[in-house]
């Protein structure tokens, strides 16, 4: 081999590997997004769902699917593990491993009693004439339970089940309330477009906010009690939906974003120190980073599917959990046009799926 030919062969040799170096650089630096990672089907007899619960201790997702009862998943699998017996009705699920036990909220006012370490029934008992849901209150070792038909809430002993008491609201459209991890709990109201702050202990309100000027239908709602700020999910009227960010001690509005519309969920992470809203008209997730208590920056805002309202997220593994199913809007049916002109009203039987998403791995 010639010199020429040699020094030739060693340029081509440094300019490939200097292009590939580049592209490992470029594919380093460059941003990752939220894309689908997994669907998985579920047969359903029933149309209907909401919320999506999860335990990040044991990896599992519990998917409220109404008539269906509740469906568990394993987050590591994403593959059915069980159903929870006689669990048919139930809206959503108040996880409390303190005493390995799952209470579900059942639309007839009972509550399905589990064990969260094999998913055998304990029992299911009659709480009210209704219920939405309920929420696990660490603070307190109580469960809350929306019982919205009746503008009550009800609470129970997360511990034997027993109930402890009621408190009378305004509204009929409770929507799922946070703890603040120092026995209280806040409380969206979305008819009357108002927060109450709730004394476990006690069962008393010990504030009300009428947020209407600015959050119309608060729907979702979670807190961060290091920084003392509650961000709710507003649905808007449909024209203006946004997340606001909310004072914990004077209910005062320090923050808004726009959202999407029909948001009925939204989540907190410490640890990422982002906001996350499933919003189901426009079929997105918009996500918020807290810059500290009174500011936040847009970091994604991605596609998920019409009717996706609900989700949950887990820090460790960087996934997104949502249900959705598929439908139409029949314009000889219900037009529920107080969340979209179209919005569905006729669900397709077994279209419902779980929807994971996360960054997919770089090429």
């Amino acid at each position: 081999m010639t010199h020429a030919l040699k020094k030739m062969l060693l340029g081509a040799t440094v300019v490939a590997t200097g292009l590939a170096t580049a592209s490992m650089v470029i594919a380093a630096d460059a941003p990752q997004f939220y894309q689908l990672l997994n669907e998985l089907p579920l047969k359903s007899t029933g149309t209907t769902v909401d919320h999506v619960d999860y335990n990040p201790a044991s990896k599992m997702i519990y998917l409220s699917r109404r008539k269906d009862g509740v469906t568990v998943v394993d987050a590591t699998t994403l593959k059915v593990v069980a159903q929870i017996p006689q669990s048919e009705g139930s809206n959503a699920v108040a996880i409390v491993p303190k005493h390995d036990r799952g209470y579900t909220g059942n639309g007839d006012g009972t509550t399905t009693i589990f064990k969260l370490s094999d998913n055998s029934l304990i029992e299911r008992v009659s709480i009210a004439t209704n219920s939405d849901g309920g929420i696990y209150d660490p603070a307190t070792d109580q469960v809350a339970f929306q019982i919205a038909d009746d503008s009550i809430m009800a609470f129970i002993d997360a511990a034997t089940g027993k109930k402890t008491g009621e408190l009378k609201v305004e509204g009929e459209e409770l929507e799922r309330p946070a703890p603040d991890g120092k026995g209280n709990i806040y409380l969206p109201i979305r008819d009357k477009s108002t927060v109450y702050k709730i004394d476990m202990k006690s069962h008393s309100v010990v504030a009300h906010w009428d947020v209407s000027a600015t959050c119309q239908q608060p729907s979702g709602l979670d807190l961060d009690p290091a920084t003392n700020r509650i961000f709710v999910g507003c649905r808007g009227n449909i024209t203006n939906p946004l997340l606001v960010v909310l004072d914990g001690t004077s209910g005062a509005i320090v923050a808004k974003m726009p959202i999407g519309r029909a948001c009925d969920e939204v989540q907190f992470d410490a640890k990422t120190k982002q906001i996350f809203t499933a919003n189901g008209v426009e079929g997105n997730v918009v996500i918020y980073k807290q810059v500290d208590a009174d500011h936040y920056t847009l970091q994604e805002a991605f596609g998920t599917r019409p009717g996706a309202r609900n989700l949950r997220y887990d820090a460790s593994l960087n996934e997104i959990f949502i249900m959705s199913n598929a439908g139409t809007f029949d314009p000889s049916k219900k037009n529920l046009a107080k969340f979209s002109p179209w919005y569905a009203n006729v669900i397709f039987p077994d279209s419902l799926s779980l929807l994971t998403y996360g960054y997919k791995p770089a090429k």
